[in-house]
């Protein structure tokens, strides 16, 4: 399974979110296609956790990864944070699907993006912002 992880920022998202105190809102339906998707609140927590949980793993990898003597080192050391932040995730109750989806959906929807914002208000505050996580062949 080749995995690679890329940080695309989520803007603003969850620093926004911690610094409102709003209630939540109800679940709604998102996508333009033709199948929307539907986010309850609790998947919609879980994937602001995991983001930060998945910020604060890229923080720690990136210096490390920076300071690689070659480029074997820097392979290695990308793998090693790939395989947190993948942990990460699922720790969290998500699957890369759910949270790369989730993560979409936020860029695309901007009702979804204020929803996430409010949850990330509740949620006890933690740094970082959200990161996307691509998978290549993964089943």
């Amino acid at each position: 399974m080749n995995i690679r992880i890329s940080t695309l920022c989520v803007i603003g998202v969850l620093a926004y979110g911690m610094a409102s105190g709003v209630e939540a809102a109800p679940s709604i339906l998102v996508g333009h296609g033709p199948t929307p998707v539907m986010y309850s609140d609790a998947q919609l927590e879980r994937y602001v956790d995991a983001a930060r949980s998945v910020a604060a793993i890229a923080a720690q990898y990136s210096g490390r990864i920076s300071k690689a003597k070659n480029e074997t080192d820097r392979r290695q050391r990308q793998q090693q944070a790939d395989s947190a932040m993948i942990a990460a995730v699922r720790q969290h109750g998500l699957s890369l699907e759910e949270y790369n989806g989730i993560n979409q959906a936020i860029q695309n929807d901007q009702a979804l993006l204020q929803r996430v914002r409010i949850l990330a208000g509740s949620r006890p505050a933690r740094e970082g912002n959200g990161y996307i996580i691509t998978a290549t062949n993964a089943r």
